[in-house]
């Protein structure tokens, strides 16, 4: 952006975020969609299941017996007084269970540590990898295809997405199993089971969390408009995006010029082509 006033900018995610939307809504981006996948078409199914379902634990001996790798997520690195699943509570779990295949991976590990882990589960002799949400972007093992996230709801869709999108990266046929404590809590995580579009999964996000603060720190909740909800009244904001581009472009329109005019009486032009 210092390169000059017409320098370019491309700001690429894998997953894209409700805050993203949010800025693209109010007009500062501009965005291309890739809807295919980079490699083959991934075969990802989702269910959600209760915490402490036997079958999780069906579905990890099926991988490993077909020599395939397992991701073990959870909310927390260490043991919570709350009761929630921590990565050190299962880690020790499914070391008692799978034995020395297990390895552990968080973010208070040191970065050589974390980089020993990642390739001993990605090419030697760690099958289950026992991780917080660390694992959400940058790590590529083909051969994993199943994942368990314990506490599901703990995770925005977005980011539930993302870490799904860690297994079947080689078109095998695979399982993302989302474990929670109460069944009757699954409204949000539906939305998983039934697509894989992460632009529909943000927007469903963006609707439930809100795009918090543009300018400030609060990472979710709806903006505190007088008249307008940005999630339900999305289309009048994409029109009045629009509209002001179309004025702001062609000054010179004596109907645009009145309307710039009328502007002038509460805020200056400049601020306004700032705006």
């Amino acid at each position: 952006m210092n390169k000059g006033d017409h320098a370019d900018l491309l700001m690429m995610s894998a997953t894209p975020i409700p805050r993203s939307l949010a800025l693209s809504i109010y007009g500062d981006l501009e965005i291309s969609t890739l809807y295919k996948f980079p490699n083959v078409k991934r075969d990802v199914k989702t269910i959600i299941v209760q915490n402490e379902d036997d079958k999780i634990y069906e579905f990890v001996s099926n991988a490993l017996s077909d020599n395939r790798k397992v991701y073990i997520v959870a909310p927390l690195i260490e043991f919570s007084e709350e009761g929630r699943y921590s990565a050190e509570k299962l880690f020790a779990r499914y070391v008692i269970k799978f034995g020395a295949k297990v390895g552990l991976l968080h973010g208070k590990m040191k970065a050589n540590e974390k980089e020993d882990v990642l390739n001993r589960f990605a090419f030697g002799d760690i099958d289950i990898l026992v991780s917080t949400q660390v694992i959400e972007v940058g790590i590529d093992v083909k051969n994993a295809s199943v994942m368990v996230i314990y506490d599901a709801n703990s995770f925005g869709l977005a980011s539930l997405h993302q870490l799904r999108g860690r297994i079947g990266r080689d078109g095998y046929s695979s399982t993302c199993i989302l474990a929670i404590e109460d069944m009757e809590e699954i409204d949000k995580l539906e939305i998983l089971v039934k697509s894989n579009d992460g632009f529909e999964i943000a927007e469903k996000d963006l609707s439930l969390r809100g795009p918090g603060e543009l300018i400030g720190i609060r990472q979710s909740g709806i903006p505190d408009f007088h008249f307008l909800n940005m999630v339900d009244d999305i289309k009048i904001f994409i029109v009045a995006r629009d509209d002001a581009k179309a004025i702001l472009n062609d000054k010179n329109n004596p109907e645009f010029k009145y309307i710039l005019s009328k502007a002038k009486r509460d805020i200056n032009e400049e601020d306004l082509i700032k705006v």
